[in-house]
């Protein structure tokens, strides 16, 4: 009885195997070879150096040509640049023609889809030779194409990349454009322009700037309320980087003001532009504009382009808002009093009593051999400090210029801020910009001071370090306790 069962069962596999064997031989569209056909077959052989012109007939209709030169070009775009791999490899592929199968010789050619061709390709090798190959409908089941050539009557299949080569139409050939070289020149300007929210503008100083400035920092965020702020420069140069090595996908369209307009170019969600300098030999100067729009309709993918380029191209939507998605204060430095030292004239430290210090700075360049060293001399009521209150005073300075800033905050509003400060320092400085510059320090709660500096409410001190500041005042400049 279980020999019995196991033999319907085998019976029952077979007969299904069977079926579906014989439902896809039918799906194939009666494609069964007259007997002795081979597959593999080579229908079509010529020299591919000879080839000059390959002539599309499809849903887009262009004509590619090889110059005197040997370089390839479309007529139809003559502006447009030719990857000349990608044209070496159709050129290859049309040379050497092969057909996977042979249909009955009684086929008719309706109904393999000749009545209306999918495409038509035309080639023409020296001389004016001409060969010509019509690719009627796809097989389901394969994804072949079926093929008829010349004046030849027989219907072949060949593999589909006859057709998907030219389908895309010139921007299949197209040379995907690359961003420049940056090797040997620097970004110097960034502006990143939003159509949703405030346009972005960063710069870089190759020998810093003495402008509002901390003296290790190249990068600056130009603030529209604030002027310059310093930004951690070696991670915010990363970002950077990032933006001008991005490399673009394959096109899928010619950046004609039609499809510009078509693919949402009139309108962008960003454009990022970056300036560029050069800095050591061989490097370039130059401007580029990047166009990003999200009218793809797919919440996942943006289209793309670069102002005054040839093609548009769909990539990633993260390829694209890593360039102008920023996380600012990820890059700010919390650092209190951003200044050079070098453009210092006085500082005035004024306590809540209302009593005022003043140190002046004088810089001096001392002498030393093969060197160029500027020290500072500082004064206070007229008279030099000793070293070691030099010392004291230059310590105490320091931890309002250190980085020891818990956090960025541009919105204190639960924060009273007609309260009389703490403590006021106001810097003075021999710069026609940015010339005075003020940092007020505000009780905020048990652990953190607020930093105010020149009206940008943007951190909170640890109480303690504030704290040391404060008490080593009177220490600084002997006053009695």
């Amino acid at each position: 009885m279980k020999k019995s069962k196991l033999l319907l069962v085998f019976a029952l596999v077979l007969i299904i195997v069977v079926g579906g064997y014989l439902l896809l031989r039918s799906l194939h569209l009666n494609d069964q070879k007259d007997d002795g056909s081979e597959t593999g077959t080579i229908i079509y052989a010529a020299d591919a150096n000879a080839l000059e012109k390959i002539v599309i007939k499809g849903e887009e209709d262009y004509t590619l040509e090889k110059g005197a030169d040997g370089i390839w070009s479309c007529n139809e775009h003559a502006d447009f640049s030719i990857d000349q791999d990608v044209i070496g490899n159709a050129v290859a592929l049309l040379s050497n023609i092969e057909a996977t199968e042979t249909m009955p010789k009684d086929s008719s050619p309706s109904d393999y889809g000749f009545d209306d061709p999918s495409m038509q390709i035309e080639t023409v090798g020296s001389g004016q030779a001409k060969h010509t190959i019509v690719l009627g409908i796809q097989n389901p089941v394969t994804q072949e194409y079926y093929c008829m050539q010349d004046d030849d009557k027989t219907i072949y299949l060949v593999d589909g990349k006859y057709h998907d080569l030219f389908s895309s139409g010139i921007t299949g050939f197209a040379q995907v454009e690359t961003l420049p070289d940056l090797a040997s020149s620097h970004v110097t300007d960034l502006l990143l322009e939003l159509r949703d929210d405030e346009d972005m503008h960063f710069h870089y100083y190759i020998d810093g700037t003495d402008e509002v400035y901390n003296y290790s920092e190249f990068w600056f965020y130009d603030s529209p309320d604030y002027g310059l702020m310093p930004l951690e420069s070696v991670s915010f140069g990363e970002y950077v980087d990032g933006i001008t090595s991005t490399e673009f996908e394959r096109p899928v369209a010619l950046a004609t003001a039609d499809a510009m307009t078509e693919y949402g170019f009139d309108d962008p969600i960003a454009v990022v532009t970056y300036e560029y300098e050069k800095i050591y030999d061989g490097g370039h100067s130059g401007q580029v504009r990047i166009l990003v729009s999200d009218a793809t309709g797919d919440d996942k993918m943006f289209y793309g382009m670069i102002e005054g380029g040839e093609y548009i191209y769909k990539m990633g939507k993260s390829n694209f808002t890593r360039m102008y998605v920023v996380g600012l204060h990820e890059y700010l430095i919390p650092v209190a009093l951003p200044i050079d030292l070098t453009t210092i004239d006085t500082v005035d430290i004024t306590t809540a009593d209302g009593k005022t210090r003043t140190v002046k700075y004088e810089a001096v360049q001392p002498d030393v051999e093969g060197a160029t060293i500027t020290e500072f001399k500082y004064y206070v009521n007229g008279e030099e400090m000793n070293e070691d209150d030099a010392y004291a005073w230059r310590l105490m300075f320091n931890i309002l210029r250190a980085e020891y800033c818990d956090t960025f905050r541009f919105d204190l509003d639960d924060f009273d801020y007609d309260q009389t400060p703490y403590v006021t320092v106001t810097v003075h400085r021999n710069t026609e910009k940015y010339d005075t510059l003020v940092l007020r320090l505000y009780p905020f709660d048990n652990s953190f001071y607020v930093a105010d500096f020149d009206g940008l409410h943007i951190q909170l001190f640890n109480k303690n370090m504030i704290n040391n500041f404060i008490n080593q005042i009177p220490v600084v400049f002997h006053e009695a306790v």
